[in-house]
C-alpha cells in the first residue's frame, strides 16, 4: 500500500477545496446586497459574449472580498456545442472560468477599480467537478479570495445549481501592468 500524501493534507487551499466539494463556502444571505448587471460587469471585465460568463453580481462584502453572482445557462449556450451530443453537459473549464470572472470582479470592486481590468489566468490550482450542469439552469457563483498582493490574486470559488455544488476550484490570476 502506498504511503499517504502528507503534503496534500497539509495544504490549506487543498483542504478548503475538499470541504467546498461538500458544502457551500458561505451563503448568499451572509453578504451585503449589491446589484451589478451586464453593463457594470463589462465596464470591469475584459470579456464579452460569448465569453462573459457572469450575468449579475448580487452580493459583495468589501471587508472579506467575498461575492456571489449568477449565470443563466441556456439550452443554446455555445458551451454545449458538440459536448456530449444527446446528453449535453456544460464544460467544467467554463465553470472554472465563470467563477474566475466573478472573483476578478470582486477583487476589482475591493480595489476601487472603475475601468476594465487587465489580468491573465496563471494557474488553476485545483478543480473538482462534483455534479453535471445541463441546459436551462441558473448557476449560483461564489468566490472567496485567499490573497491579493497586488501582483497575484488567489481565490477559491464554487458553481452551484440550486443547493447542489457542481464545481469547486482554486486559481491564481496575475494583474498586468497598464501601459
Amino acid at each position: 500500500m502506498p504511503a499517504p500524501d502528507v503534503a496534500a493534507h497539509s495544504d490549506p487551499i487543498g483542504r478548503r477545496i475538499r470541504s467546498a466539494r461538500r458544502r457551500p463556502l458561505f451563503t448568499a444571505a451572509e453578504l451585503p446586497q449589491t446589484s451589478l448587471g451586464v453593463s457594470e460587469l463589462e465596464a470591469l471585465l475584459p470579456h464579452r459574449e460569448p465569453m462573459r460568463l457572469v450575468d449579475a453580481v448580487h452580493g459583495f462584502d468589501e471587508g472579506t472580498g467575498r461575492a456571489w453572482g449568477m449565470r443563466r445557462i441556456a439550452a443554446d449556450d455555445r458551451g454545449f456545442d458538440g459536448h456530449f451530443p444527446g446528453n449535453p453537459v456544460y464544460p467544467g473549464v467554463l465553470l472554472v472560468e465563470a467563477v474566475g470572472q466573478l472573483s476578478l470582479v470582486a477583487a476589482a470592486m475591493r480595489r476601487g477599480e472603475t475601468g476594465s481590468i487587465a489580468v491573465r489566468l496563471t494557474r488553476v490550482i485545483e478543480a473538482a467537478f462534483v455534479a453535471e450542469v445541463g441546459p436551462e439552469c441558473d448557476l449560483t457563483l461564489l468566490c472567496d479570495p485567499v490573497e491579493d498582493d497586488g501582483y497575484v490574486l488567489t481565490s477559491i470559488g464554487q458553481a452551484l445549481v440550486g443547493d447542489v455544488i457542481a464545481c469547486a476550484c482554486a486559481f491564481e490570476a496575475m494583474w498586468l501592468e497598464e501601459d
